[in-house]
């Protein structure tokens, strides 16, 4: 079994290692797995952040935080339809 496991360096960059390693053991391959859910919950999260700042900024704008329309701002991007 030749497959691939990412694993976070300190400085936040992934390593793509070998999980047929002798040396990777269940605990290093718990890790890695672990803070792939992680990853993918914080991406979940973030896009149903998005929707509730969307939907709140159709029907109550003004129940927004700064903090909210502030973010909703930052994650706007032009449609590649856009003439």
């Amino acid at each position: 079994m030749n497959e691939l496991a990412k694993q976070e360096t300190d400085n936040g960059s992934a390593v793509a290692l070998p999980l047929s390693n002798a040396w990777l053991g269940e605990y290093d391959i718990a890790v890695v797995l672990l803070k792939k859910v992680v990853n993918d919950l914080r991406q979940e999260n973030g896009a149903l952040q998005a929707k509730i700042d969307r939907l709140m900024l159709e029907y109550c704008p003004d129940e927004m935080t700064e903090e909210q329309r502030e973010n909703w701002g930052l994650d706007q991007r032009t449609s590649r339809l856009s003439p």
